[in-house]
């Protein structure tokens, strides 16, 4: 559909916000993911509520998904909204604070109830005027009935329904600022088809209801375009959080040196050479470097063998069987055999079996 009052913007930042329950993380995602296929840059901040379960309909109850996306890359969600969706007064309440002044507001009408402002701790039933919103632009659409109404030929109970009505407050943003709905609809048949196929459909009638509803109001004056950012050529590669933080574990693990100070608990063989009863061992990544009599000869031996041009740090960690005053004094020889140019620290891990553990960073 043609979007005739268009306002192209470099950047805008939008907060779902609703009872803890409301679905605002998954409306949250789903909204920064279809902006950034489309290119942009995005950066979000979820919200959880501090209380664990408050009470339904409080203000400490209230969760929310910030996101922050633009025509260039964002490093942060922002601190204020250019629009709040409050699925009820208390998430109003809540992040009033957080308005950028003439900020729009989507409110669900349906929740401004004496019951609903009661729990929010309003002192009046006018929310709009009691937070002083006059001169924002603030949209009451009732997102609850209307989701009921599109929603009422699914055969879902009224509880199943009514959870719908984020989707539906997701629809109206897609069409607020010129986004697609295709790809929250094809996750929606990812993630409910199989299990419950009346579900994925009826969260994917709420988008399509809401959107709709959007383009034909009067109640939006404008809609906003925000293209996209700036693309590098080059290859890229989408991966999540817990990829990440593991490819960073692994990067890291690489910089870190490992060095052990044991003893032989019987002769053997070990890397080819002969190793007697009792005899210390000082091992690197799990080889041999040297083999002696003396504990701290060993240790700042090993010390020195991992120690390479790029190294700064040293970490000693003494064993159950080393007194601090022997571990000291390690530390100490450590520290002036490999000179200045790195820090040597002690800890005592009181480890069994190994006299000394050596990390080198």
């Amino acid at each position: 559909m043609e979007h005739s009052n268009v306002r192209e913007l470099q950047d805008v930042v939008i907060r779902f916000s609703g009872d803890s329950g409301d679905g605002m993380q998954l409306t949250g995602t789903l909204f920064s993911d279809t902006s950034a296929l489309l290119g942009n840059g995005t950066s979000t901040f979820p919200d959880y509520p501090a209380e664990i379960r408050a009470p339904q309909g409080t203000v400490a109850g209230v969760s929310g998904f910030q996101v922050h996306f633009g025509d260039h890359r964002e490093i942060n969600p922002g601190d204020y909204c250019d629009v709040l969706v409050a699925m009820n007064p208390a998430a109003l309440k809540a992040n009033r604070k957080w308005l950028k002044p003439g900020a729009t507001v989507i409110l669900d009408g349906d929740s401004i109830t004496e019951d609903h402002l009661k729990k929010a701790c309003f002192a009046t039933l006018d929310p709009i005027a009691e937070l002083q919103l006059d001169e924002y632009n603030v949209v009451i659409p009732d997102i609850t009935s209307m989701t009921r109404e599109a929603l009422k030929e699914t055969g879902l109970d009224n509880k199943a329904v009514t959870k719908c009505k984020n989707m539906f407050a997701l629809g109206i943003c897609f069409w607020l600022f010129d986004r697609p709905e295709e790809y929250a609809l094809r996750y929606l048949d990812t993630k409910f088809a199989k299990k419950n196929p009346a579900v994925a459909e009826a969260n994917k009638l709420a988008i399509k209801a809401g959107y709709n509803y959007a383009a034909n109001t009067h109640q939006f004056a404008n809609t906003y375009a925000v293209p996209a950012a700036p693309l590098e050529k080059g290859t890229y590669r989408s991966i999540n959080g817990n990829v990440a933080t593991a490819w960073g574990l692994m990067a890291a693990a690489e910089k870190v040196a490992t060095g052990l100070i044991t003893y032989a608990a019987r002769d053997s063989e070990f890397d080819g050479r002969p190793i007697r009863k009792g005899e210390i061992m000082a091992l690197e990544n799990g080889k041999i470097v040297a083999t002696g009599s003396d504990i701290t000869k060993m240790t700042y031996r090993l010390a020195r063998s991992m120690k390479k041009k790029d190294s700064q740090f040293i970490t000693v960690i003494s064993g159950a069987e080393v007194s601090e005053e022997d571990a000291e004094h390690t530390t100490e020889l450590v520290q002036s055999k490999c000179g200045s140019s790195v820090e040597v620290s002690h800890i005592h891990g009181g480890q069994p079996v190994y006299y000394y553990m050596l990390s080198v960073e």
